[in-house]
Order: structure tokens, then C-alpha cells, then sequence
């Protein structure tokens, strides 16, 4: 009768992580940390709000199109942290826009809301 061989193998320790699964796994954070130095040095230098849009949504324009040119890899990790945080600095001053419009709307409304009850109470 023959037995058959059992091996018990330890799924906690798995293969050596190499560079690409550490930038892998933290590719939203170092967008982020791009994303921040980005915000900074735009407030340091001031440049035109206008040529500085056109910027970024050139940068992200152009990561989009190569990204499918360029193999998977470390290559292709860093186009998506660059691309990522592009977006978040497009993003944001279009989100801080909305916010501000949105608060100005609820203003109005609440001083509207205040002059009407101040009108029925001086009415009688």
C-alpha cells in the first residue's frame, strides 16, 4: 500500500516582495503625496490658473493614451500614480467649486427664509 506524501507548506510567509508588489500596493498613497507636493508648488509659484489646467489635463491626457502602450510593470505602476494624482489636482478645484456654490445656495436660501419671517412678523 502506498501513502501518500503531505507536505504542510506555511501561507503566511509567501514569496520575497519585490519593488513592483511594493509600489502595487501603494500606489493610491504615493498619488496622493504627488497630488499634495502638486497643490503646494502651485501655491508657491501662482501660475495662471488657465495655463496651469491646461497643464495638468495635458499630463493626464498623455498617461492615458500611453498607459495602454507601456507593458505591465514598474513602468506602468508610475504612469498610474502620475495619471491618479493628475486627476485628484483636476479634481479638486472643480469639487471646491461645487462646495462653494452649494454654500452660497443654502445662504441665500436661509437669508430669503429670514427676511420672509421678518416680513410676516412686521405684517400684523
Amino acid at each position: 500500500m502506498n501513502h501518500p506524501v503531505i507536505t504542510i507548506e506555511d501561507p503566511s510567509r509567501g514569496p520575497a516582495p519585490s519593488s513592483a508588489g511594493w509600489l502595487q500596493g501603494r500606489r493610491l498613497m504615493l498619488a496622493g503625496i504627488l497630488a499634495v507636493a502638486e497643490v503646494v508648488a502651485y501655491l508657491i509659484v501662482q501660475p495662471n490658473r488657465w495655463l496651469a489646467i491646461l497643464l495638468v489635463g495635458a499630463v493626464l491626457a498623455g498617461c492615458i493614451a500611453v498607459s495602454g502602450r507601456i507593458p505591465a510593470g514598474t513602468g506602468r505602476d508610475l504612469l498610474l500614480v502620475v495619471g491618479l494624482a493628475q486627476a485628484v489636482v483636476i479634481a479638486l478645484p472643480i469639487l471646491v467649486g461645487v462646495v462653494t456654490l452649494l454654500v452660497a445656495v443654502l445662504t441665500v436660501l436661509l437669508l430669503i427664509a429670514v427676511f420672509v419671517l421678518i416680513g410676516l412678523r412686521f405684517r400684523r
